[in-house]
């Protein structure tokens, strides 16, 4: 309602000037009902709104604390995005300014938190396992309300997941894995999402065949496994009885040369198939050297003096016995050259001793002996090393080894290596010159011996 003044202005004899109109607005009875109190997740926004009764639309809503305002017929709403909890209070006016009485005049906006996510595999960016084992993703969740539901690519939907325990999958391939969403137990969503581990799966090796057993008479053998199509082979010196320990040409061929297994001696090779995490597959051959013995011998041993070397050997017994031949190599492998003959016994039932000097070794000298028979039958004994001068210093690491060993010596020139367990059963060999990297990954548990000319190195396989 308007209401409407006239005002005049007399002087003393009653004259009247003009007139001014004065306007006088009367407020109505307005009336605003204040709502929108809720719960949201960090990012998002609501909704505060009033609804107005009474006065002329359209209203104006304002908001303290940051709100702002907003103008419209009723109700009037306006959006909110609060980081933290936030109370606002509300001021409603209408087309004329006429302000409303308003009700529930403060709401209250609770911020929960977003959660943020990292998924690991085995507590790693990556991990192995063969095919058909289990392996553990875990998520490690900051932020928001437990339990959460997850989507992780390739292992699907979990929920009522605490943070930092295992999920448990099984790919039958290589796989990346990935967080799709986190969502808390308020329905929060998290933003943050980090990780992309992978699984690599390895496939179970070829299966072993070393290939049949062999009876030759003969110390040396031709062995004959299978060529593996998944994982690599390797030979091992299992057991053996015999005299001299045999020599395994080739750890890694399948069909390797097997020297040195003594007359009426056997050895057993095994032949085995790994591949990464996956358990090896083994088979084994037996080699049987059905040469009747004519020279039983017991030792074999060189030693420096001055500047030639000393070789000394002893046979137990013999029986038509013709000649030792000798012979000598640079790496203890291939060159063997006969450096020095020795008339055998012929005939012993009781111990005898041999040796041979030689003038002009190297500076390491690798020796063994070929005994000769009468019929020309020939046999050649185990292997022995001898440096003149100062040896090479030898050292191994890790002592304690699961996979990898480093061999290092402060010799420039080519050497041969010689690894062993402590029966003396040869088990690998190869050269290299200062320092190389042995694969043990195939070896069992045990302490092994590694020999680098006159020097040797003990390591743990675990």
């Amino acid at each position: 309602l308007t209401y409407y003044y006239r005002i005049y202005t007399v002087d003393k004899a009653f004259n009247y000037s003009s007139a001014v109109t004065v306007n006088r607005l009367l407020c109505p009875s307005i009336t605003a009902t204040f709502t929108g109190a809720t719960t949201i997740c960090s990012g998002l926004s609501t909704n505060l709104s009033v609804a107005v009764t009474g006065g002329t639309s359209p209203y104006t809503l304002t908001l303290d604390n940051g709100g702002g305002n907003a103008t419209s017929a009723t109700p009037v709403t306006k959006a909110i995005s609060p980081t933290t909890m936030t109370s606002y209070t509300a001021t409603v006016v209408d087309a004329n300014s006429c302000p409303a009485t308003v009700s529930g005049n403060t709401q209250t906006v609770n911020v929960n938190p977003t959660p943020t996510a990292s998924v690991l595999a085995n507590g790693t960016g990556a991990t192995t396992i063969c095919n058909g084992s289990p392996a553990n993703l875990k998520v490690t969740i900051t932020g928001g309300t437990s339990p959460y539901a997850l989507v992780i690519t390739s292992a699907g939907a979990k929920s009522g997941y605490t943070s930092g325990s295992d999920i448990t999958d099984s790919p039958m391939s290589t796989t990346m894995y990935s967080l799709t969403s986190v969502t808390d137990a308020n329905g929060c969503v998290s933003t943050g999402l980090s990780g992309t581990p992978t699984i690599t799966v390895d496939q179970p090796p070829t299966t072993s065949v070393a290939g049949s057993n062999q009876t030759l008479s003969s110390s040396s053998f031709t062995m004959a496994a299978n060529a593996p199509t998944v994982g690599t082979g390797a030979w091992t010196l299992f057991s053996h009885n015999s005299t001299t320990t045999p020599m395994i040409t080739d750890p890694s061929s399948p069909t390797t040369t097997v020297t040195g297994i003594s007359s009426s001696k056997m050895a057993t090779l095994r032949w085995t198939i790994s591949n990464g995490t996956c358990t090896a597959s083994t088979s084994d051959a037996v080699l049987t050297n059905s040469t009747v013995l004519s020279a039983e011998l017991t030792s074999l041993k060189a030693k420096p003096q001055n500047t030639q070397n000393l070789i000394t050997w002893q046979t137990a017994t013999e029986k038509n016995t013709h000649y030792f031949d000798v012979e000598r190599s640079a790496n203890g492998l291939s060159n063997w050259q006969t450096v020095g003959t020795v008339k055998a016994a012929g005939y012993s039932q009781t111990v005898k001793d041999y040796q041979f000097t030689d003038d002009a070794p190297l500076s390491i000298s690798y020796y063994r002996l070929r005994s000769v028979d009468m019929d020309g039958t020939e046999t050649k004994s185990n292997v022995v090393s001898v440096s003149q001068g100062k040896n090479a210093k030898l050292t191994v690491y890790p002592t304690l080894v699961s996979n990898k060993l480093t061999v290092n010596t402060d010799n420039d020139d080519v050497q041969t290596y010689i690894i062993t367990d402590l029966l003396g059963r040869y088990i690998q060999t190869g050269q290299f010159k200062t320092q190389t990297e042995l694969n043990m990954g195939t070896l069992t548990t045990g302490i092994y011996l590694l020999k680098v000319g006159t020097e040797t190195a003990k390591f743990l396989k675990q």
